[in-house]
Order: C-alpha cells, then sequence, then structure tokens
C-alpha cells in the first residue's frame, strides 16, 4: 500500500475522465466504493487517504 494524501486531487480529476465507465454506488467501480477502498486502505496505513496496487511484473537484471 502506498500513501495519496498528497496526491488526492489529482486521483479525483483522473478518474473524472471515466466518468462514463463508472457504475452506480453499490458496484465496485463507483466513485463511493473506490473512496471507500481507499479509506479501509488508509486506516490501515495510518494516512488519510491510500491505495495499494499490485506488481504485474518484475524485472530482475
Amino acid at each position: 500500500m502506498v500513501g495519496i494524501t498528497g496526491s488526492a486531487a489529482v486521483k479525483e480529476k483522473a478518474l473524472e475522465c471515466y466518468r462514463r465507465e463508472m457504475r452506480g454506488a453499490a458496484h465496485p467501480h463507483s466513485l463511493e466504493r473506490i473512496w471507500a477502498f481507499d479509506a479501509a486502505r488508509a486506516a490501515a496505513l495510518g494516512t488519510e487517504r491510500a491505495e495499494s496496487f499490485r506488481p504485474y511484473r518484475m524485472a530482475w537484471r
């Protein structure tokens, strides 16, 4: 997980580009659910906003 408190406004602006892709409040792809996921991750990390990610490919050289 990574804290995004400082860049939360940028995330919100980026998500506005996907307004037509968003679903209703009960769906995982709704703004309400995205913010709820961020809040839950932030509570675990101890910050105001956070998100998790998974690397799909790690390249070791």
